[in-house]
C-alpha cells in the first residue's frame, strides 16, 4: 500500500507537471473541393476544374501519423476538410491554436491544397499564398505567406515549438518575406537539380563512349499538379492585383495598396496616407484634402517598420521553428495515386514512406534527405524545401521527447474467421497489400494484408500460426508491398551476340546505305529511312531466326530470305523502308535480369502483348561527334536530310558512316507492329557497332522502362519481387 502511495506521489510531482507543462496541439487542413460563384444559378457551386482528389487523404494520413507515431491526443487535433476550410475558419482556428498554446507547448500546422502566386509590384516578382476552399468566390480570399509568417511569429514569441508542413504549389514565399537574412539561423537545403532523378537517365557525351542519352522528364504524363486556374478569378472578381498585405484579416476591404511607387493604407471608410518622417524614423499619417490624395515615395527596405512581425520565423534567433514544404517558390506540386489506388500529394506520400522505413525519431535533417531521395527515385520534378532554426536539424520532426514517440504501428483484430481476420487499421495507417504483421503476444503468429476494405479497415490472411485472434493486437513487422505491374515490356532476344551484330552491320546495312548514297535514294529498292526521320514506310524486322517484311503497299507482307539490294528490289518496289535491327543478346539478357526484380513491370514473351520495347536503328545524323537530337534545327522531320539533296556522294571505294541508335519504342509491339509509319522516339543511346559495357547500357535501358511505368500516374513500388 505504501509502495503504491509512493508511486502516486512520484506521478503527481514529476509526471503530471511535465504533462501539464507541454501540450501537443495540431491544426490539419486538407482541401479537395473548391467552390465558385455560378452566374447562371446565382449560387456557389463546386468547381470541378480546380478541385483536387488527394489533399483530404494527405491530411487524414498526417493526422494518423500524429496519433500513432508522435503521441498526439485526437481531441487536441483540429481538422478542416474541403468546404469547412474557408479563409475565415482557417484564420479562426489559428487564433484558437495560438490562444490555447503556452510556452513550452508543441504545435503542428499542416496544409494540403492549392497554392497560388500573386503579383508583387514592389519586388516586381510574386507573392505566394495558400488557397482556402472559398478563394474563387470571396474577394481576396487567399492567405498570403506574409500573413502566415506574421501569425507563426506570434507562436515563436510565446516560446512555442512550432512545425509547419505545406503540400501545395509555390509552397513558400521565401523571396518576398520581409526581414533581414540571417544565414546562421536560416537553414535552407534544396535538392541541387530542379528535376530530381534526371541525372539517373541523362548522361553526358563522353569521349570514345557509346551513348548520348536524352529524355525530358517534363513530358512524363500521369502527374496532376496542384496549380489553380486563378486568372479568370482575378479578371472577374474586382481583385486589385496591387494588393500587398491584408492588414485586418477580419475585413477583406482593409489593405495596403501600391500605386506605382507610392503607398496608401486604406479601408472603405477611412482612407489614410502615410509619409516617412526621417527625423522620427517612422511613418506618419497625413490628411487627404479636397484637391486629391497626397502621395509619397516609399523604399522597400522601410516596409519592415510597418510590419515588424512579417520576418520569416526561420530567420529568427532561437525560434525553435521548422518549416517543410513540397516545392520551392516557383514549382508546382503533384499528386498521384498510391499503390492502393488512393490519391496523395507525392510529397506527403514520401513523408509517409520514409517514416514507415525509419524510426519516428529520425532527425529532421535525415528525414528531409530521405524524402528528397524518395521523390528522386520516382522521377518527380519538384524540389522540397526545409527551413528551420538550426537546432531543429538534429531533433525529430516535431521536436518532442522521444519517450512520447513510437516507431511501431499496431492494429487490433476485430473479427477472426478461419484463415481470414479483419483489422481496425487500413489505408490511412499506410497499410498496403503484402504488409506483414505479427501478434505481439505470440511473435510466431504472422499475418499478411490481402485487402484494404476502406481507409480504416483491412483484411489479412494467417501465414503462420492458427486460432481465433479476435481482440489480439498485431504489430507491423515488414512494410513489404505487393502490387500489380503497370506496364508490359517485350525484350527481343534475337540471338545476335555483339560480334554477330557487328558483322550484320558490316555485311548487310553498310552495303545498302553505300548503294543508296552512290546511286540515288530510289535505286530500285527504295530509300533507307534513318532513325531520326518521321516517315510512312515499310518495316523490316531482323532477328536471328528470320527477316519479317511489313510492306507499305497492301498485301506485300512476307518473310525475306536475305537483306540485300536484290531482295528489296523484288518486294519493296522503291518504297521508303526502315530496318529494326536486332538487339545484341548481351544487352537483352542484362536488361531482362534487372526488369525481373521490378514489380511495376511485367515481362512478356510475345511482342503482341507488350506496351513498349526497344530496338536498334541506323542513324545518318546522330553520332558520337555531333549531339544532334530529334526536333533540333539540324534534323527537321518535316524536311528529311536526304530530301534536301544533302546526302554525300560516295565513290565505290568510300565507306559510309554507320551510326546505330538503341531506342525505346512501341512501334515493334502490340498493334503498332504492323503499322505503316515510323516516328522518332526518345530516349535513345548511340551504340557503337562493337558494343562494349553492356551492363551499363542495360541499366540505362532499365531506367527507360521505369519511367514508362511512372507515366501511368501511379506511385512506383520500389519493393523488389519476391
Amino acid at each position: 500500500m505504501q509502495k503504491r502511495y509512493f508511486l502516486s506521489i512520484i506521478f503527481v510531482f514529476y509526471v503530471l507537471p511535465y504533462s501539464l507543462a507541454q501540450s501537443k496541439r495540431a491544426l490539419v487542413i486538407g482541401i479537395n473541393d473548391y467552390f465558385k460563384f455560378d452566374d447562371n444559378s446565382k449560387s456557389v457551386v463546386r468547381d470541378p476544374l480546380n478541385s483536387l482528389f488527394g489533399s483530404v487523404n494527405d491530411a487524414k494520413a498526417v493526422k494518423e501519423l500524429l496519433t500513432t507515431r508522435f503521441g498526439f491526443n485526437e481531441k487536441y487535433i483540429k481538422e478542416l476538410y474541403s468546404k469547412n476550410a474557408t479563409q475565415e475558419n482557417i484564420l479562426n482556428e489559428l487564433d484558437k491554436l495560438l490562444l490555447n498554446s503556452k510556452a513550452g507547448d508543441n504545435v503542428f500546422f499542416y496544409y494540403s491544397g492549392h497554392g497560388i502566386q500573386l503579383k508583387n509590384v514592389i519586388t516586381k516578382s510574386t507573392d505566394e499564398a495558400i488557397a482556402p476552399t472559398d478563394v474563387l468566390y470571396k474577394q481576396n480570399g487567399f492567405i498570403k505567406t506574409l500573413q502566415l509568417a506574421s501569425i507563426f511569429n506570434k507562436f515563436v514569441d510565446k516560446k512555442v515549438t512550432l512545425t509547419t508542413i505545406f503540400d501545395c504549389c509555390y509552397s513558400w514565399g521565401t523571396h518576398t518575406t520581409l526581414g533581414n537574412n540571417k544565414p546562421q539561423t536560416d537553414f535552407n537545403f534544396l535538392i541541387s537539380l530542379n528535376e530530381p532523378g534526371r541525372e539517373e537517365i541523362l548522361s553526358n557525351m563522353r569521349e570514345h563512349e557509346y551513348e548520348y542519352v536524352r529524355d525530358s522528364l517534363s513530358e512524363i504524363i500521369g502527374i496532376e499538379t496542384r496549380a489553380m486556374d486563378f486568372k479568370g478569378y482575378l479578371q472577374s472578381s474586382g481583385f486589385d492585383t496591387d494588393t500587398l498585405y491584408q492588414l485586418n484579416k477580419r475585413d477583406s476591404s482593409y489593405y495596403i495598396f501600391l500605386f506605382s511607387d507610392y503607398l496608401r493604407i486604406s479601408s472603405d471608410t477611412i482612407p489614410t496616407l502615410y509619409r516617412f518622417d526621417s527625423s522620427a524614423h517612422k511613418y506618419i499619417p497625413i490628411e487627404i484634402n479636397d484637391e486629391g490624395e497626397k502621395e509619397f515615395k516609399i523604399q522597400f527596405n522601410l516596409l519592415n517598420e510597418i510590419f515588424p512581425d512579417a520576418i520569416s520565423p526561420s530567420r529568427r534567433v532561437q525560434s525553435n521553428y521548422l518549416f517543410l514544404s513540397a516545392t520551392n517558390d516557383v514549382q508546382k506540386a503533384s499528386e498521384k495515386k498510391d499503390e492502393n489506388g488512393n490519391k496523395h500529394g507525392v510529397f506527403t506520400k514520401a513523408i509517409i514512406e520514409v517514416l514507415k522505413q525509419n524510426p519516428s525519431t529520425i532527425t529532421s535533417e535525415k528525414l528531409f534527405e530521405k524524402i528528397s531521395v524518395e521523390l528522386k527515385k520516382r522521377y518527380y520534378t519538384q524540389t522540397p524545401t526545409l527551413k528551420c532554426d538550426p537546432q531543429r536539424l538534429k531533433k525529430n520532426l516535431l521536436s518532442i521527447p522521444t519517450s512520447t514517440i513510437s516507431s511501431d504501428v499496431f492494429a487490433k483484430c476485430i473479427q477472426s474467421n478461419n484463415n481470414s481476420i479483419t483489422l481496425d487499421k487500413g489505408a490511412l495507417s499506410g497499410f498496403s497489400l503484402g504488409n506483414i504483421l505479427q501478434d505481439i503476444s505470440n511473435p510466431n503468429v504472422e499475418i499478411e494484408i490481402t485487402e484494404l476494405k476502406n481507409e480504416n479497415n483491412s483484411i489479412a490472411k494467417i501465414i503462420k500460426g492458427s486460432g481465433n485472434f479476435k481482440g489480439k493486437i498485431f504489430k507491423v513487422k515488414d512494410w513489404y508491398v505487393k502490387t500489380k505491374p503497370l506496364i508490359k515490356v517485350y525484350i527481343p532476344h534475337d540471338n545476335f551476340t555483339t560480334a554477330q551484330f557487328s558483322t550484320l552491320i558490316q555485311t548487310k546495312i553498310t552495303p545498302l546505305i553505300k548503294e543508296q548514297d552512290m546511286n540515288g535514294i530510289y535505286n530500285g529498292f527504295g530509300y533507307y529511312v534513318p532513325f531520326e526521320e518521321n516517315f510512312d514506310c515499310s518495316k523490316i524486322y531482323v532477328s536471328g531466326k528470320q527477316i519479317t517484311y511489313i510492306g507499305l503497299e497492301p498485301n506485300t507482307n512476307t518473310t525475306l530470305k536475305d537483306l540485300d539490294k536484290i531482295t528489296l528490289q523484288n518486294v519493296n518496289k522503291n518504297q521508303p523502308y526502315i530496318v529494326y535491327l536486332p538487339v545484341p543478346e548481351e544487352i537483352a539478357k542484362a536488361t531482362e535480369q534487372l526488369l525481373k526484380l521490378n514489380q511495376n513491370i511485367e515481362l512478356v514473351s510475345q511482342p503482341e502483348k507488350a506496351d513498349v520495347s526497344i530496338a536498334c536503328f541506323y542513324s545518318r545524323n546522330i553520332n558520337m561527334d555531333k549531339d544532334y537530337l530529334p526536333n533540333s534545327k539540324k534534323i527537321n522531320p518535316a524536311e528529311p536530310y536526304y530530301r534536301k539533296g544533302l546526302a554525300p556522294k560516295l565513290k565505290p571505294t568510300d565507306e559510309p558512316d554507320v551510326n546505330i541508335v538503341l531506342a525505346l519504342t512501341s512501334e515493334n509491339v502490340s498493334k503498332k507492329r504492323d503499322s505503316k509509319s515510323h516516328k522518332v522516339t526518345m530516349p535513345f543511346l548511340i551504340v557503337n557497332t562493337k558494343v562494349k559495357d553492356t551492363k551499363d547500357i542495360a541499366k540505362k535501358v532499365y531506367n527507360w522502362f521505369v519511367i514508362e511505368a511512372a507515366k501511368k500516374g501511379i506511385w512506383l513500388n520500389n519493393w523488389p519481387k519476391k
